[in-house]
Protein backbone atom coordinates (compact mmCIF):
# COMPACT_ATOMS: atom_id res chain seq x y z
CA UNK A 1 0.00 0.00 0.00
CA UNK A 2 1.63 3.37 -0.86
CA UNK A 3 2.47 6.00 1.84
CA UNK A 4 -0.44 8.58 1.19
CA UNK A 5 -2.11 11.12 3.70
CA UNK A 6 -5.43 9.31 3.11
CA UNK A 7 -7.17 7.08 0.30
CA UNK A 8 -10.81 8.41 -0.14
CA UNK A 9 -13.31 6.87 -2.81
CA UNK A 10 -16.21 8.87 -2.64
CA UNK A 11 -19.09 7.61 -4.87
CA UNK A 12 -22.27 8.94 -4.30
CA UNK A 13 -25.21 7.00 -4.76
CA UNK A 14 -28.86 8.39 -4.60
CA UNK A 15 -32.32 8.52 -5.56
CA UNK A 16 -31.37 9.61 -9.40
CA UNK A 17 -28.09 11.23 -10.79
CA UNK A 18 -28.86 14.77 -10.57
CA UNK A 19 -30.54 14.78 -13.63
CA UNK A 20 -32.39 18.04 -13.75
CA UNK A 21 -28.47 19.88 -12.90
CA UNK A 22 -27.75 22.08 -15.53
CA UNK A 23 -23.80 21.54 -15.69
CA UNK A 24 -24.66 17.33 -15.21
CA UNK A 25 -24.00 15.19 -18.07
CA UNK A 26 -24.17 11.59 -18.37
CA UNK A 27 -23.36 8.85 -20.62
CA UNK A 28 -24.55 5.45 -20.39
CA UNK A 29 -24.08 2.23 -22.06
CA UNK A 30 -27.02 -0.43 -22.62
CA UNK A 31 -27.26 -3.63 -20.46
CA UNK A 32 -28.59 -6.76 -20.85
CA UNK A 33 -30.43 -8.74 -17.81
CA UNK A 34 -29.63 -12.08 -18.90
CA UNK A 35 -25.34 -11.47 -19.45
CA UNK A 36 -22.80 -11.17 -16.78
CA UNK A 37 -20.22 -9.33 -19.70
CA UNK A 38 -22.27 -5.95 -20.17
CA UNK A 39 -21.22 -3.49 -17.88
CA UNK A 40 -22.90 0.01 -17.55
CA UNK A 41 -20.84 3.00 -17.18
CA UNK A 42 -22.05 6.15 -15.78
CA UNK A 43 -20.06 9.45 -16.59
CA UNK A 44 -20.94 12.52 -14.82
CA UNK A 45 -19.26 15.58 -15.15
CA UNK A 46 -19.89 19.23 -14.13
CA UNK A 47 -19.41 18.70 -9.93
CA UNK A 48 -16.14 18.84 -9.72
CA UNK A 49 -14.64 19.98 -12.56
CA UNK A 50 -13.49 16.51 -13.68
CA UNK A 51 -15.24 13.40 -14.69
CA UNK A 52 -16.62 10.93 -12.34
CA UNK A 53 -17.38 7.58 -13.00
CA UNK A 54 -19.05 4.95 -11.61
CA UNK A 55 -19.65 1.23 -13.10
CA UNK A 56 -22.84 -1.30 -12.64
CA UNK A 57 -22.68 -4.96 -13.00
CA UNK A 58 -25.42 -6.27 -15.06
CA UNK A 59 -28.92 -7.15 -13.78
CA UNK A 60 -27.40 -10.84 -14.34
CA UNK A 61 -25.36 -10.70 -10.71
CA UNK A 62 -29.00 -9.81 -9.18
CA UNK A 63 -31.13 -12.76 -10.85
CA UNK A 64 -28.76 -15.47 -11.24
CA UNK A 65 -28.62 -17.60 -8.29
CA UNK A 66 -25.08 -19.58 -8.32
CA UNK A 67 -24.37 -22.92 -7.41
CA UNK A 68 -21.50 -21.05 -5.69
CA UNK A 69 -23.21 -19.85 -2.70
CA UNK A 70 -21.99 -18.52 0.55
CA UNK A 71 -23.27 -18.58 3.95
CA UNK A 72 -24.54 -16.75 6.65
CA UNK A 73 -23.75 -16.93 10.24
CA UNK A 74 -25.16 -14.87 13.98
CA UNK A 75 -23.14 -15.04 16.33
CA UNK A 76 -22.86 -13.34 19.59
CA UNK A 77 -20.72 -11.18 22.01
CA UNK A 78 -20.71 -8.98 24.97
CA UNK A 79 -19.63 -5.42 25.54
CA UNK A 80 -19.13 -3.19 28.62
CA UNK A 81 -17.28 -0.45 26.79
CA UNK A 82 -20.50 2.32 27.76
CA UNK A 83 -19.31 3.28 31.48
CA UNK A 84 -22.41 2.45 32.77
CA UNK A 85 -21.75 -0.77 34.99
CA UNK A 86 -23.54 -3.04 32.20
CA UNK A 87 -22.84 -5.51 30.17
CA UNK A 88 -24.90 -6.12 26.83
CA UNK A 89 -25.33 -9.10 24.77
CA UNK A 90 -24.72 -8.25 21.03
CA UNK A 91 -25.23 -10.10 17.70
CA UNK A 92 -23.41 -10.15 14.07
CA UNK A 93 -24.16 -11.97 11.00
CA UNK A 94 -21.32 -12.83 8.95
CA UNK A 95 -21.13 -13.58 5.62
CA UNK A 96 -18.71 -16.26 4.46
CA UNK A 97 -17.63 -16.62 0.86
CA UNK A 98 -18.23 -19.83 -0.84
CA UNK A 99 -15.70 -22.48 -0.37
CA UNK A 100 -14.55 -21.09 3.54
CA UNK A 101 -13.44 -24.13 5.12
CA UNK A 102 -12.72 -23.58 9.03
CA UNK A 103 -10.10 -26.00 8.91
CA UNK A 104 -8.04 -24.26 6.25
CA UNK A 105 -5.64 -22.81 8.27
CA UNK A 106 -3.81 -21.78 5.13
CA UNK A 107 -5.99 -19.64 3.53
CA UNK A 108 -6.70 -16.45 5.22
CA UNK A 109 -9.96 -13.95 4.46
CA UNK A 110 -9.71 -9.53 3.94
CA UNK A 111 -12.71 -8.57 6.37
CA UNK A 112 -15.40 -6.11 5.72
CA UNK A 113 -17.53 -4.72 8.13
CA UNK A 114 -20.66 -3.41 7.11
CA UNK A 115 -23.26 -1.06 9.05
CA UNK A 116 -26.71 -0.55 8.36
CA UNK A 117 -28.70 2.22 8.39
CA UNK A 118 -31.51 3.88 10.58
CA UNK A 119 -34.35 1.64 11.66
CA UNK A 120 -32.50 -1.13 10.10
CA UNK A 121 -30.31 -4.03 11.47
CA UNK A 122 -27.92 -6.25 10.94
CA UNK A 123 -30.05 -8.75 8.78
CA UNK A 124 -31.22 -6.46 5.97
CA UNK A 125 -27.83 -6.78 3.69
CA UNK A 126 -29.02 -10.54 2.99
CA UNK A 127 -32.90 -10.03 2.78
CA UNK A 128 -33.80 -11.01 -0.88
CA UNK A 129 -37.47 -9.59 -1.00
CA UNK A 130 -36.44 -6.49 -3.38
CA UNK A 131 -35.12 -8.95 -6.81
CA UNK A 132 -33.35 -5.60 -7.93
CA UNK A 133 -31.15 -5.25 -5.14
CA UNK A 134 -30.92 -8.88 -3.82
CA UNK A 135 -27.45 -8.32 -2.31
CA UNK A 136 -27.10 -11.94 -1.06
CA UNK A 137 -27.21 -13.20 -4.48
CA UNK A 138 -25.21 -10.35 -6.33
CA UNK A 139 -22.02 -10.65 -3.18
CA UNK A 140 -22.44 -14.30 -4.15
CA UNK A 141 -22.06 -13.91 -7.82
CA UNK A 142 -19.13 -11.31 -7.74
CA UNK A 143 -17.06 -13.66 -5.07
CA UNK A 144 -18.20 -16.84 -7.92
CA UNK A 145 -15.23 -18.31 -9.80
CA UNK A 146 -17.30 -18.53 -12.78
CA UNK A 147 -17.95 -14.42 -12.55
CA UNK A 148 -15.78 -13.66 -10.10
CA UNK A 149 -14.84 -9.73 -10.04
CA UNK A 150 -12.69 -9.34 -7.17
CA UNK A 151 -11.27 -11.73 -4.47
CA UNK A 152 -13.84 -13.03 -1.55
CA UNK A 153 -13.91 -12.03 1.52
CA UNK A 154 -15.90 -12.29 5.13
CA UNK A 155 -18.44 -9.54 5.16
CA UNK A 156 -19.44 -8.59 9.15
CA UNK A 157 -22.75 -6.77 9.73
CA UNK A 158 -23.21 -5.37 13.27
CA UNK A 159 -25.66 -3.17 15.08
CA UNK A 160 -25.18 0.45 17.06
CA UNK A 161 -28.80 -0.10 18.64
CA UNK A 162 -29.15 -1.92 21.94
CA UNK A 163 -31.86 -3.83 21.58
CA UNK A 164 -31.83 -5.05 17.53
CA UNK A 165 -34.97 -8.01 17.15
CA UNK A 166 -32.98 -10.68 15.46
CA UNK A 167 -35.70 -11.84 13.06
CA UNK A 168 -36.66 -8.52 12.03
CA UNK A 169 -34.85 -6.50 8.82
CA UNK A 170 -36.38 -3.22 10.61
CA UNK A 171 -35.60 -1.81 14.84
CA UNK A 172 -38.56 -0.33 15.80
CA UNK A 173 -38.39 2.27 17.47
CA UNK A 174 -35.90 3.73 14.48
CA UNK A 175 -34.62 6.27 17.66
CA UNK A 176 -33.83 3.56 19.94
CA UNK A 177 -31.00 3.17 22.68
CA UNK A 178 -28.17 2.78 20.63
CA UNK A 179 -23.82 3.58 20.77
CA UNK A 180 -23.28 5.49 18.32
CA UNK A 181 -23.74 8.86 19.94
CA UNK A 182 -27.16 8.96 17.94
CA UNK A 183 -28.82 8.99 21.35
CA UNK A 184 -29.36 10.83 24.13
CA UNK A 185 -27.78 9.52 27.64
CA UNK A 186 -25.63 7.00 26.02
CA UNK A 187 -22.27 7.67 25.35
CA UNK A 188 -21.38 7.95 21.76
CA UNK A 189 -18.71 4.66 22.86
CA UNK A 190 -19.69 2.34 19.62
CA UNK A 191 -15.88 2.95 18.29
CA UNK A 192 -14.91 1.49 21.34
CA UNK A 193 -17.52 -1.66 21.12
CA UNK A 194 -15.81 -2.00 17.77
CA UNK A 195 -12.37 -2.16 18.71
CA UNK A 196 -12.85 -3.49 22.39
CA UNK A 197 -14.94 -6.08 21.88
CA UNK A 198 -16.50 -6.56 18.58
CA UNK A 199 -13.49 -7.27 17.08
CA UNK A 200 -11.29 -9.99 19.10
CA UNK A 201 -14.50 -11.37 20.05
CA UNK A 202 -15.90 -12.31 16.56
CA UNK A 203 -13.71 -11.88 13.68
CA UNK A 204 -11.36 -14.35 15.85
CA UNK A 205 -13.35 -16.85 15.13
CA UNK A 206 -12.29 -17.49 11.69
CA UNK A 207 -9.54 -17.33 9.43
CA UNK A 208 -8.16 -14.02 8.83
CA UNK A 209 -5.26 -12.32 9.12
CA UNK A 210 -4.88 -11.17 12.20
CA UNK A 211 -3.76 -14.04 14.40
CA UNK A 212 -2.84 -12.00 17.19
CA UNK A 213 -5.89 -10.09 19.13
CA UNK A 214 -4.49 -7.54 21.68
CA UNK A 215 -4.63 -4.12 20.58
CA UNK A 216 -1.58 -3.76 18.98
CA UNK A 217 -2.31 -7.34 16.78
CA UNK A 218 -5.54 -6.06 15.82
CA UNK A 219 -3.59 -2.68 14.56
CA UNK A 220 -1.38 -4.51 12.88
CA UNK A 221 -3.49 -6.44 10.78
CA UNK A 222 -5.20 -2.99 9.82
CA UNK A 223 -4.70 -3.50 5.99
CA UNK A 224 -7.03 -6.41 5.73
CA UNK A 225 -9.70 -4.62 7.26
CA UNK A 226 -12.10 -2.39 6.38
CA UNK A 227 -15.11 -0.66 7.65
CA UNK A 228 -18.62 0.55 5.90
CA UNK A 229 -21.94 1.80 6.49
CA UNK A 230 -25.12 3.61 4.43
CA UNK A 231 -27.17 6.49 5.52
CA UNK A 232 -26.54 6.46 9.30
CA UNK A 233 -24.03 3.93 9.07
CA UNK A 234 -22.79 6.44 6.65
CA UNK A 235 -22.21 8.97 9.53
CA UNK A 236 -21.13 6.20 11.91
CA UNK A 237 -18.42 5.20 9.42
CA UNK A 238 -16.72 8.66 9.42
CA UNK A 239 -16.89 9.08 13.06
CA UNK A 240 -14.89 5.39 13.34
CA UNK A 241 -12.61 6.86 11.37
CA UNK A 242 -12.03 9.62 13.40
CA UNK A 243 -11.95 7.32 16.28
CA UNK A 244 -10.44 3.91 14.76
CA UNK A 245 -8.27 5.00 12.05
CA UNK A 246 -5.21 2.95 13.53
CA UNK A 247 -7.79 -0.17 13.62
CA UNK A 248 -8.77 -0.28 10.21
CA UNK A 249 -6.96 0.27 6.71
CA UNK A 250 -10.16 1.58 4.33
CA UNK A 251 -13.24 2.80 4.85
CA UNK A 252 -16.05 3.10 3.04
CA UNK A 253 -18.91 5.72 4.32
CA UNK A 254 -22.27 5.14 1.84
CA UNK A 255 -24.67 7.82 1.14
CA UNK A 256 -24.44 10.57 4.71
CA UNK A 257 -22.43 13.18 5.21
CA UNK A 258 -19.85 13.97 8.01
CA UNK A 259 -21.65 15.17 11.27
CA UNK A 260 -21.02 16.57 14.29
CA UNK A 261 -21.02 13.63 16.94
CA UNK A 262 -24.37 13.38 18.90
CA UNK A 263 -26.08 15.67 16.53
CA UNK A 264 -29.30 14.10 14.41
CA UNK A 265 -29.15 12.95 10.84
CA UNK A 266 -30.22 15.17 8.34
CA UNK A 267 -31.04 18.15 10.06
CA UNK A 268 -31.10 21.51 8.45
CA UNK A 269 -29.79 23.76 11.55
CA UNK A 270 -26.27 24.90 11.50
CA UNK A 271 -26.12 22.67 14.51
CA UNK A 272 -26.72 19.57 12.85
CA UNK A 273 -23.97 20.10 10.14
CA UNK A 274 -20.68 20.25 10.01
CA UNK A 275 -19.71 23.40 7.67
CA UNK A 276 -17.17 21.84 4.51
CA UNK A 277 -14.51 22.85 6.94
CA UNK A 278 -15.54 21.56 9.73
CA UNK A 279 -15.84 18.05 8.34
CA UNK A 280 -12.48 18.29 6.86
CA UNK A 281 -10.81 19.50 10.17
CA UNK A 282 -13.05 16.41 11.48
CA UNK A 283 -11.09 13.92 9.65
CA UNK A 284 -7.49 15.65 8.92
CA UNK A 285 -7.58 15.49 12.68
CA UNK A 286 -7.35 11.87 12.73
CA UNK A 287 -5.12 11.60 9.67
CA UNK A 288 -2.39 14.04 11.27
CA UNK A 289 -2.61 12.08 14.63
CA UNK A 290 -1.76 9.20 12.07
CA UNK A 291 1.31 10.69 10.01
CA UNK A 292 2.61 7.03 9.26
CA UNK A 293 -0.69 5.52 8.26
CA UNK A 294 -2.22 4.68 4.73
CA UNK A 295 -5.75 5.32 4.55
CA UNK A 296 -7.96 4.09 1.87
CA UNK A 297 -12.02 5.37 2.20
CA UNK A 298 -14.50 4.35 -0.01
CA UNK A 299 -18.11 6.60 1.00
CA UNK A 300 -21.24 6.95 -0.92
CA UNK A 301 -24.30 9.32 -0.37
CA UNK A 302 -27.32 10.31 -2.25
CA UNK A 303 -27.89 12.58 -5.16
CA UNK A 304 -30.52 15.56 -5.29
CA UNK A 305 -33.54 13.96 -3.31
CA UNK A 306 -31.16 12.75 -0.98
CA UNK A 307 -30.94 15.54 1.39
CA UNK A 308 -27.94 13.17 3.48
CA UNK A 309 -26.02 13.33 -0.29
CA UNK A 310 -26.71 17.25 -1.08
CA UNK A 311 -25.21 17.74 2.16
CA UNK A 312 -22.34 15.27 1.68
CA UNK A 313 -21.58 17.30 -1.86
CA UNK A 314 -20.09 20.54 -0.31
CA UNK A 315 -18.03 18.66 2.28
CA UNK A 316 -16.54 16.28 -0.25
CA UNK A 317 -15.71 19.17 -2.78
CA UNK A 318 -13.95 20.85 0.31
CA UNK A 319 -12.04 17.92 0.40
CA UNK A 320 -10.92 18.27 -3.47
CA UNK A 321 -10.14 21.81 -2.81
CA UNK A 322 -7.44 20.62 -0.07
CA UNK A 323 -4.80 18.94 -2.71
CA UNK A 324 -2.45 18.95 -0.06
CA UNK A 325 -4.21 16.20 1.81
CA UNK A 326 -6.64 14.45 -1.26
CA UNK A 327 -5.26 14.05 -4.51
CA UNK A 328 -8.37 13.23 -7.09
CA UNK A 329 -8.06 10.42 -9.31
CA UNK A 330 -8.51 6.65 -9.22
CA UNK A 331 -4.69 5.04 -9.56
CA UNK A 332 -4.24 4.17 -5.48
CA UNK A 333 -0.03 5.00 -6.72
CA UNK A 334 -1.18 8.50 -7.52
CA UNK A 335 -4.28 9.64 -5.98
CA UNK A 336 -5.75 9.35 -2.45
CA UNK A 337 -9.49 10.77 -3.10
CA UNK A 338 -12.26 10.08 -5.05
CA UNK A 339 -16.25 10.96 -6.20
CA UNK A 340 -18.77 9.74 -8.59
CA UNK A 341 -22.44 9.44 -8.81
CA UNK A 342 -25.15 6.87 -9.56
CA UNK A 343 -28.12 6.42 -10.58
CA UNK A 344 -29.94 4.25 -7.57
CA UNK A 345 -31.95 5.86 -4.61
CA UNK A 346 -31.05 5.98 -1.08
CA UNK A 347 -31.53 2.39 0.40
CA UNK A 348 -28.82 -0.16 1.86
CA UNK A 349 -28.60 -3.01 -0.63
CA UNK A 350 -26.95 -0.78 -3.48
CA UNK A 351 -24.13 -1.70 -0.75
CA UNK A 352 -22.56 -4.19 -3.58
CA UNK A 353 -22.61 -2.22 -6.58
CA UNK A 354 -20.31 0.61 -3.77
CA UNK A 355 -18.10 -2.63 -3.67
CA UNK A 356 -17.98 -3.55 -7.26
CA UNK A 357 -16.80 0.19 -7.46
CA UNK A 358 -13.59 0.08 -4.44
CA UNK A 359 -12.13 -3.38 -6.32
CA UNK A 360 -8.94 -1.83 -7.71
CA UNK A 361 -8.65 0.16 -4.39
CA UNK A 362 -9.63 -1.94 -1.27
CA UNK A 363 -7.25 -4.62 -0.16
CA UNK A 364 -4.23 -3.66 -2.63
Amino acid sequence: MKKVAAMIIILLLGTMLLGTTAALAKETTAVDENDFDNFQTVITSGILGEDMVFDVMPEGYNYYPTEHKGTIERLYYTTDAYDDGETYTKYVTVYLPYGYDPEDKDTRYNVLYFQHGNASSPNALWDAGVPKFNSLNMIDNMFDPDHQLMDPMIIISPTYYFDCDETMLHTDPADGPAGDSRYEGIAGNFYREIVEDLIPQIESRYNVYCEDFSEEGIKASRDHRAFSGYSRGSCCTWYVMHHDMEYFGYFMPMSANILPEGKGIGGDSEEDIFTPEDAYGYIKEALDANPDLDVFVFATAGGEKDGAGQNMIPQMQCFYDHPETFSYGLDPEENNFYFALSEFRHMDLVMPYTLYNARNILFK
